[in-house]
């Protein structure tokens, strides 16, 4: 623990003068031995008491639910894919308190944006009796590109952010909560898929 204040004494000095560097750390180690006190078994049914566990609650969800999938071509290239991803989540780990938590998604944000134009356009223009072997190859350079920016940005960002907005007496449940219904609704789309391909 003594470790962990010195780092945070050295990180904060970087952003704090000395005057306000002293009393602001004294704030902080008073806020974590609060939260220690008021650690409990925290119900569901707490988290959604006071308004601003509900806001982290609702913006933990929703940027979770910002993602996308492409299963089909994953499959046709999944070592490919296998390999970018876990490149970029190691790059997103290296760079996500080097660069911040905005400037990543924002930029990750962008590259996806681009990479599914391209992926859309080699689609739109290989449904429109376009033969040429090209789109594939588009289409398989979209896909590349999406995983390379999705995964270091849009992929662990959001769950990190999400195990950040919570208190720590409510972090637990609220992680809990998000993690379940996520699953129950991504379990739920892919049992209505199935139901319509019947």
């Amino acid at each position: 623990m003594k470790d962990d204040k010195e780092k945070a004494i050295a990180v904060l000095s970087k952003i704090y003068d000395v005057a306000r560097l002293e009393d602001e750390i004294d704030y902080l180690a008073a806020q974590a031995e609060e939260e220690r006190h008021k650690k409990k078994d925290v119900s569901y049914l707490q988290v959604f008491k006071t308004k601003e566990i509900r806001l982290a609650f609702l913006v933990g969800a929703g940027l979770q639910m910002a993602g996308f999938e492409s299963n089909q071509l994953a499959l046709l290239l999944s070592l490919v894919v296998a390999a970018m991803n876990a490149a970029g989540t190691v790059l997103g780990i290296y760079l996500i308190d080097r660069c911040g938590r905005r400037k990543l998604t924002l930029s990750s944000l962008g590259g996806v944006i681009i990479s599914l134009v391209i992926l859309s356009a080699a689609f739109f223009f290989q449904s429109s009796g376009s033969s040429s072997g090209v789109l594939g190859w588009i289409a398989v350079v979209g896909l590349a590109l999406y995983i390379a920016f999705f995964a270091p940005g849009m992929g662990p960002v959001p769950w990190t952010v999400n195990s950040e907005i919570y208190p720590e007496a409510y972090r637990g449940s609220g992680e809990d909560l998000e993690g379940k219904g996520l699953g129950s609704a991504s379990n739920s789309e892919s049992l209505l898929e199935r139901e319509n391909e019947s």
